[in-house]
């Protein structure tokens, strides 16, 4: 043990007054080296320990940092995942379709168009006087179709004004009325479905007698003459 002692005693005392200055030469030689290879930054520097640092606690700076860049590189691993992913919507399958009844067949009413006014120009004559009278007739329901002139009735006058189916004849109407001397134009008109038939003519003061007046109207469809309201108008002059 006194050896040892002896060893170290002397070792501390050459040290103490030992050279102070490395020789040149090795120094030139390494600081030349250390310019012909320069040290490269390092880009994880602050992740390594400091060899010369104290090491006094066991969690240190760079493990902090260590640890924040592990979580950052978990999240952007996370976005890059949940980016990626397809946006798929859920595929519904379509509900099943139940048959149903045929709906049925409701006929379409086609609204027809009005019927067309017309008017038909008739002259009566009775020979006997020899009076012509001008007769229009001006049909509203558009149902006739022909008007024509019959020779004076030779039967007993009528009341006034009458009509009459012939005999086979449902679409025609026998109209008759009473004689009047004056050859004043008259106005034969139907209305409501051939349900009216009004005749006008002037108030004549001659009444030379004779028969009565008769025309026969013919009409597209069977007109019963029992349900017409014929009337007979005389105006003033």
């Amino acid at each position: 043990m006194t050896a040892a002692n002896d060893f170290d005693r002397q070792l501390a005392a050459y040290l103490e007054e030992g050279p102070r200055q490395a020789p040149d030469r090795p120094v030139d030689a390494a600081v030349a080296f250390a310019r012909a290879h320069p040290r490269r930054r390092d880009p994880i520097r602050f992740l390594r320990p400091d060899v010369m640092g104290r090491r006094g606690s066991v969690v240190g700076p760079q493990l902090a940092w260590a640890a924040l860049v592990g979580l950052l590189a978990l999240g952007a691993v996370a976005a890059l995942a949940i980016g990626s992913r397809p946006d798929r919507q859920p595929i519904v399958p379509p509900p099943t379709a139940v048959p149903s009844s045929a709906p049925s067949a409701v006929p379409s009413v086609s609204s027809s168009p009005a019927p067309a006014p017309t008017s038909f120009g008739v002259e009566l004559t009775d020979p006997t006087h020899e009076i012509t009278w001008s007769v229009t007739v001006e049909d509203d329901t558009g149902l006739l179709v022909a008007a024509q002139a019959e020779p004076p009735s030779p039967d007993e006058p009528v009341d006034r004004i009458s009509a009459a189916n012939p005999p086979g004849e449902p679409t025609q109407v026998l109209l008759t009325w009473t004689f009047a001397g004056c050859p004043d134009p008259i106005t034969v008109s139907i209305r409501d479905a051939a349900k009216t038939i009004r005749v006008e003519r002037p108030v004549c003061e001659d009444t030379l007698g004779g028969s009565d007046l008769r025309m026969t109207l013919t009409f597209a469809q069977p007109v019963p003459a029992s349900g017409i309201d014929v009337q007979l108008i005389e105006a003033p002059r």
